[in-house]
């Protein structure tokens, strides 16, 4: 905040993140000649960089709380901007995709998976975790696998998954969800539910139990 220095809000690697301020005297008292000491050994700086990519898969990467997604030069000396406010016609028109997504039991659905996954997937697990996930949302979406897709893409782990394998890697999940669905339809008279994990997940945001929660929508 004293230096002004803007932060970079869709950076994957250290490096982008911060950029330097304006080098004025009022600016440069605040700077340490130790910032420019480089604390590490090669090997420890190896040990760091590799927690730091765990991080990212676990989806563990805090941003400022106002931020907008890919904002290159977030200011957060700046109190409000258009991106900030959720009501502003910039906001809608520049997030329409997360916007647009209807609400389940009046939470998006964002919010029942920070409480299921609140560390993101575990390493060596993603994909499995994706497909499981993806199983329970095309149940709360009713099926529509375009939704569950958009719900998705929210997720960091998952955004870390497609950039590192491509988009096939979504899809082959959604495919795999689909796909489980149909089998449950077949063989239960009922209808098929989210699994036990995201229905605690759904009680703890909305503070009611899922059955309760789908017979007063019945």
């Amino acid at each position: 905040m004293l230096t002004q220095t803007e932060m970079d809000c869709n950076a994957h690697d250290q490096q982008r993140v911060m950029f330097t301020g304006p080098a004025t005297e009022d600016v440069l008292l605040y700077l340490d000649d130790n910032i420019f000491v480089e604390p590490l050994s090669v090997e420890e700086g190896k040990q760091e960089y590799l927690h730091l990519k765990q991080r990212e898969e676990r989806g563990e990467e805090q941003l400022p709380a106002n931020y907008k997604k890919g904002e290159k030069h977030y200011r957060p000396w700046v109190q409000v901007t258009p991106a900030a406010s959720p009501t502003t016609p910039s906001a809608v028109a520049t997030d329409t995709k997360e916007q647009d997504l209807p609400l389940v039991f009046g939470h998006q659905v964002e919010d029942f998976v920070r409480v299921l996954l609140p560390n993101g997937a575990p390493v060596g697990s993603r994909h499995k975790t994706g497909v499981r996930l993806a199983s329970d949302l095309i149940i709360m979406r009713d099926g529509n696998a375009d939704a569950v897709r958009a719900d998705m893409l929210q997720l960091d782990f998952i955004k870390a998954i497609v950039r590192e394998r491509g988009e096939k890697e979504l899809e082959s999940m959604l495919a795999s969800a689909r796909k489980l669905m149909e089998k449950r339809e077949s063989e239960y008279i009922s209808s098929p539910q989210p699994s036990k994990d995201m229905r605690r997940a759904i009680e703890q945001v909305t503070g009611i139990s899922y059955r309760s929660l789908v017979t007063a929508a019945h």
